[in-house]
């Protein structure tokens, strides 16, 4: 099992303080802005792994375009990832093995597109249950639904990579 599913970490906020607080036990410092919060759950469930040092050498030789290029490719990338996952959820089958790997596909396969598409949607159902009031509907179970489609698509991912012994 991979980290980020061994630990679901949920923002709580009291007052203008927010706390990151995970399944575990985990618990950030209390945070007056969200997004120290969110950046300790993030380093909490993915640790150093997939954070990019870019140091200044690297600007000057490539550029701020090249990395702002990249991050803009990444964001179309989850953003389609998102959305064809909310498709292949609406569809009868949804977890034909096919969406698995038309998902990975659309990633690039790129395990980085398919953990962020995860995470927007998570925030997606963090909105429809503050919105809803918890309600579970027809949007709850399509984007509950598109989560375990990325997710299996990254265990999909997590095999491909594995290697195969020689016979």
């Amino acid at each position: 099992m991979r980290r980020d599913q061994d630990h679901v970490v949920t923002i709580a906020r009291r007052g203008r303080s927010h706390r990151a607080l995970c399944a575990c036990g985990w618990e950030s410092h209390a945070w007056n802005e969200l997004r120290p919060a969110e950046a300790d759950a993030w380093h909490h469930v993915y640790g150093e792994d997939v954070i990019i040092d870019v140091t200044e050498n690297s600007h000057a030789t490539s550029g701020h375009s090249t990395v702002e290029a990249t991050q803009a490719s990444l964001s179309r990338t989850v953003e389609n990832l998102v959305r064809e996952a909310r498709d292949l959820a609406g569809e009868p089958s949804p977890y034909a093995k096919k969406a698995y790997s038309e998902l990975w596909t659309t990633a690039d396969h790129d395990q980085v597109a398919v953990r962020a598409a995860v995470a927007e949607v998570q925030e997606l159902l963090a909105s429809h249950a503050r919105q809803s009031l918890g309600t579970a509907d027809s949007e709850w179970l399509e984007l509950m639904t598109a989560k375990r489609l990325l997710l299996h698509a990254l265990e999909l991912s997590d095999q491909s990579e594995t290697p195969r012994a020689v016979l």
